[in-house]
């Protein structure tokens, strides 16, 4: 396997680390919850959480991580 596929997979599992709920498939059934909505709410959040303490995908790509300033404008 790719180590930039493996890299870009860590992110997934960022998200799925960060909420739990998307780990139990119960929940997630349809009419039962607003996934969609979920999902947006615990992505921002993980977006946020990295802006803040920084990710191994930046260090592997070199990249810099914006601002949250930045990141809502």
């Amino acid at each position: 396997m790719s180590s930039v596929r493996i890299i870009v997979e860590w992110g997934f599992g960022k998200v799925k680390n960060v909420c739990p709920l998307l780990n139990s498939y119960k929940y997630l059934q349809l009419q039962k919850l607003d996934v969609n909505m979920i999902l947006k709410v615990v992505v921002l959040l993980t977006n946020i959480h990295t802006i803040i303490n920084g990710s191994n995908q930046n260090t592997y790509f070199n990249t810099n991580v914006p601002t949250l300033e930045r990141y809502f404008a």
